[in-house]
């Protein structure tokens, strides 16, 4: 019982006696006065009732009894933070008491109650603090004067001298204790204000020594106060005072007096600075957002609190975000234009296959005194040579699915370096050195040593072309391992790589052209003399082919350097053997060539049959299965693209159905990788690249032959 009374008393004192929360500052001493004044005066009227009753004063009966209420409301409208309401209903009523007090017991008794309520609004206003003590002083000297000496005309209602003595001593004390309750209640008050101004000035501190940004207060160009942020942002330590002249800081003094002229004479509440710099202690820069809070807009003397972000981690983030999506673009780019390569190589091949095939044919049937022989074998190497830029074109597209092999660069530079090629290189450029520094124990890779000769032949022809009046094209091979990722041309991932590096002394590349170098025909140098412009673009292929990286890096005027990254493999070169086309003669084993293209067809069965062998062609996967329902053949020769109907992957699928261990080659122009993977997986012995020569043919067909059928 006793726990729920304590409790009970301590809510109704909460929701009595407590400020409640965001109350106007000028309220406060109001509300702590207000508030216990207006139950005191409610349970005072209250007791006054029966009493003035028993006394026979109808009057003040009725004036109490008219209070209750009055109270009650002034209490209710506190409640509801209607102060201003409360305060004049209250100033109201605590007149009228007075007058009506003054005349039924004379203006001795009407000048307590009314001196009481007058220390009351000392409390209540919101004055300072010397003022109300002098206030308060006066009003106690009035008061016990009064209750000491003060005559004044006698009351209409007389008292007994008992009633008299025990009214003055009532009165006393009872204001009294009021006036020290108060007092009490507004001093623990405004200790309790105290505290939380100081916990919240350290919490405010605290955080904002926490901030993530910098944050100063400025007066007059100086700086006031810094929290560590800033002050570790400007590059002083974190008990270390920054220096206050702000004009330090700024790279521009005309932009501190713009801002000044922005916050206190244009008044300006807020002032933004998205994208400027500031000066550390070093005398480096760094890039920043400030923003500006006048604390007075228009006063000087207030000062502004400005706040610095460090854009510096941002504005890298924003490099790196243009630089990959530079590379996305540039990939994009090369994809599309591989994809049209691609489809122009595949056409091409089966137009060369006549050019490069017929003569071969023609020779073989030729005595080497016929005066054809040499219009023919002319006819042949344009064909070789037209087939060699097709090559191009299909590296470009990365859809020449070209042999891999184990290769070492090494070997590659020095036999490119002894050839004609080379030879006619340094004669169009007598001014030019070819300086070489090839490591030994270079790492292996896997690739295609044709590729990989022509990649390292275009790097240098570039790079002598970059030369003007002399100088030296220097030719490097290395072995790198990459720990963490490095970001150069393009993202090149961890791993152990052989390195081919190529670099000149000569005009470098424009920052404008070096995105680009890579595109297709993109070239500056001369046409005709040095190439079709698909040099660079074969040099990407052939890197990607291969799983490797590329990076460039080049300054205007002192010269270019490119860096190839080719994968290290752990795989054993195989011994190269002695080949001619007497080594895979035909015995009359049966051939099946498919393929959609009528000259493709002829030239395949000419060459087939001047090998010795059997051959028939259909023009169609779908012809080929039905052929194979009624016919047996040794060999499959595929086509991979064959339009309209089914491609050769699924031909050669179908076919396995009926004959299980069925030999077949793949022989196309063009085809995506992955279908001639599939192929090979199904059981096709080899691919075969148009236009492809009669030993080439000849090789392919007699390995294929010799595996063992399953």
């Amino acid at each position: 019982m006793y726990k729920a009374i304590t409790a009970y008393r301590n809510q109704l004192r909460e929701k009595l006696f407590s400020i409640p929360e965001k109350v106007p500052t000028r309220h406060r001493r109001y509300v702590i006065a207000s508030n216990f004044m207006f139950v005191f005066a409610l349970v005072g009227h209250s007791a006054f009732i029966p009493v003035h009753w028993i006394l026979g004063a109808p009057l003040l009966f009725t004036v109490n009894l008219l209070c209750v209420p009055m109270d009650a409301l002034c209490l209710f409208l506190n409640h509801r933070r209607h102060y201003t309401a409360a305060f004049g209903i209250w100033v109201t009523g605590v007149t009228y008491h007075a007058s009506i007090s003054s005349l039924a017991y004379g203006w001795e008794s009407g000048f307590h109650y009314y001196i009481l309520s007058l220390t009351v609004f000392v409390f209540i206003a919101p004055w300072r603090k010397l003022v109300n003590i002098l206030l308060l002083c006066i009003l106690m000297g009035i008061y016990i004067w009064l209750n000491t000496h003060g005559r004044m005309s006698p009351p209409d209602i007389m008292l007994t001298p008992t009633l008299k003595t025990a009214a003055n001593v009532i009165n006393i004390v009872v204001n009294f204790i009021v006036l020290g309750y108060l007092a009490n209640y507004y001093t623990l008050a405004a200790e309790k204000t105290q505290n939380a101004l100081e916990e919240n000035e350290k919490t405010l501190k605290t955080t904002l020594a926490a901030s993530p940004v910098g944050i100063a207060l400025i007066k007059n160009r100086e700086i006031f106060w810094t929290n560590e942020t800033l002050s570790q942002m400007m590059g002083y330590g974190k008990n270390e005072p920054i220096e206050r002249d702000a004009r330090r800081f700024l790279p521009n003094v005309g932009d501190l007096e713009q801002f000044e002229h922005l916050a206190h004479e244009v008044g300006q509440p807020s002032i933004d600075v998205p994208d400027t710099r500031l000066i550390r202690r070093d005398k480096t820069t760094f890039p920043c957002h400030i923003k500006i809070r006048p604390i007075a807009p228009g006063d000087t003397t207030r000062g502004s609190i400005v706040v610095v972000m460090d854009m510096t981690e941002q504005k890298a983030a924003e490099r790196e975000k243009a630089a990959l999506r530079a590379r996305f673009q540039r990939a994009e780019k090369m994809e599309m234009v591989g994809t049209l390569a691609g489809g122009v190589a595949h056409d091409l091949n089966n137009i060369l296959s006549g050019i490069l095939s017929y003569p071969e044919l023609l020779l073989m049937d030729l005595t080497p005194e016929n005066p054809m022989r040499k219009p023919l074998e002319t006819i042949r190497q344009s064909g070789e040579k037209a087939a060699a830029i097709v090559q191009d074109l299909l590296t470009l597209a990365r859809r020449g699915v070209p042999a891999q092999q184990v290769t070492d660069m090494n070997a590659i530079v020095q036999e490119y370096l002894a050839s004609p090629e080379q030879a006619k290189l340094a004669h169009y450029h007598p001014t030019v050195r070819f300086d070489t520094r090839l490591i030994p124990g270079l790492f292996k890779v896997s690739g295609s040593p044709v590729h990989l000769a022509k990649t390292v032949m275009n790097l240098i022809s570039n790079a002598s072309e970059a030369i003007s009046g002399g100088g030296t094209v220097t030719i490097e091979t290395e072995n790198r391992r990459i720990i963490i990722a490095y970001s150069g041309y393009e993202i090149i991932e961890p791993g152990e790589y052989a390195v081919l590096s190529v670099s000149d002394d000569g005009q470098g590349i424009p920052a404008e052209s070096l995105d680009r170098i890579f595109e297709p025909f993109y070239t500056k140098k001369v046409m005709g003399r040095s190439g079709t412009g698909l040099g660079l673009a074969v040099v990407w292929g052939t890197v990607k082919d291969n799983g490797g990286y590329v990076d460039v890096s080049s300054v205007p005027g002192r010269g270019t350097r490119f860096d190839l990254y080719f994968p290290r493999t752990d795989q054993v070169a195989l011994e190269k053997d002695a080949d001619s086309l007497e080594n895979h003669p035909g015995n009359g084993e049966h051939v099946l060539v498919v393929d959609d293209v009528e000259e493709q067809r002829i030239i395949a069965t000419g060459m087939l049959k001047k090998l010795g062998y059997r051959a028939d062609a259909v023009d169609s996967g779908k012809t080929a299965l039905a052929w194979m329902r009624s016919h047996r053949s040794d060999l499959l020769m595929l086509d991979m693209i064959m339009d309209p109907g089914i491609d050769g992957l699924e031909t050669y699928r179908q076919v396995l159905k009926d004959h299980p261990g069925q030999k077949a080659i793949v022989a196309s122009g063009y085809s995506e990788t992955q279908r001639v993977s599939a192929v090979l997986d199904l059981g096709a012995s080899g691919y075969l690249k148009k236009p492809y020569t009669l030993f080439e043919l000849a090789k392919a067909v007699g390995d294929a032959l010799k595996e063992p059928s399953e």
